[in-house]
């Protein structure tokens, strides 16, 4: 996991940085043969990350198509210029300090790109963001208290032990959603009279779908019922009721786009309100889809 990012990282400087920093780059405690200059790099602080919009589910990473646990990390990294003979020449420790900066402030490693493009098939990690921090470079390296000449990065992203199975499950074959084209129309069949005999009512809808998520050899299926409830401005029950309803809430399969229900008008002039809801798939009512006004006058 971070050996595995460390030494990915070490390799794409020691390819990139220019002579005599070319195949010069190392992972802790290094072992590179010669006098030549040595720069090593490694993570010398992790700490956990929150994932995206606080997920914590599994992801889909490099090495597996099914989805892998990972472990979401912020790390900080260190990279370290030694000169070679003399040692603790400033001169060249300087050159690589520049070059190192330049090379991690490049896009495709900021990205984590670069790290990608030819790693492994499985590769332990994957960096969503590289961001480059401070550096330090003592002004006289021979004494004895100075400390080493270093660069210092932040790596955000995805970290997993190589082979690690990931999570399979049941694959969705399919998605279908449902919705109505607003606005709705309704029509009483006669005009609304205090005292006078029930008055069916049709709602008219567009029906449709928000996207085709289906599979194209399913056939559709049944939009379903709405749900229809009658009260007044304040949201009680209103004064007049609907034929067949149970708690106030009348179930009406929806047959060509359109659904009726039978509405009984009160003894008294009223102003009630239909309220028009799909059903929520148990006998009751769900989502409110629209309203209609019901203005009952005297006989």
């Amino acid at each position: 996991m971070i050996s595995d990012f460390e030494r990915r990282l070490a390799d794409v400087l020691s390819a990139r940085l220019p002579a005599p920093f070319t195949g010069r780059v190392d992972v802790p405690p290094g072992s590179l043969p010669g006098n030549g200059p040595r720069i090593l790099v490694g993570v010398t602080q992790v700490q956990g990350a929150d994932g995206q919009f606080g997920s914590v589910r599994p992801e889909v990473v490099p090495g597996a198509n099914d989805p892998r646990r990972v472990l979401r990390l912020s790390c900080a990294v260190t990279v370290e210029v030694r000169a070679g003979a003399p040692a603790n020449n400033r001169t060249q420790q300087m050159q690589g300090l520049e070059q190192v900066m330049y090379l991690l402030d490049a896009p495709d490693l900021r990205s984590g790109q670069a790290l990608a493009s030819g790693a492994p098939a499985d590769p332990g990690f994957f960096i969503q963001s590289l961001t480059l921090g401070e550096s330090i470079a003592p002004i006289d390296p021979t004494l004895d208290d100075a400390l080493p000449v270093t660069v210092s990065a932040r790596a955000d992203g995805y970290f997993w032990p190589i082979g690690v199975v990931g999570q399979a499950g049941i694959a969705i074959g399919e998605i279908r959603l449902r919705g109505a084209s607003l606005p709705l129309a309704v029509a009483a069949a006669a005009p609304l009279i205090a005292g006078a005999p029930p008055v069916n009512l049709t709602v008219q809808v567009g029906v449709g779908t928000f996207g085709t998520f289906a599979l194209i050899d399913k056939p559709a299926l049944p939009f379903g019922s709405l749900a229809f409830s009658v009260v007044d401005a304040g949201g009680r029950p209103g004064k007049g009721t609907l034929i067949g309803a149970v708690d106030n809430v009348r179930l009406v399969p929806l047959a060509d786009n359109s659904a009726t229900v039978s509405y009984d008008p009160p003894d008294e002039p009223a102003e009630d309100v239909l309220v028009v809801m799909l059903d929520d798939g148990a006998g009751g009512a769900g989502i409110e889809i629209g309203r209609a006004p019901l203005r009952v006058r005297g006989a």
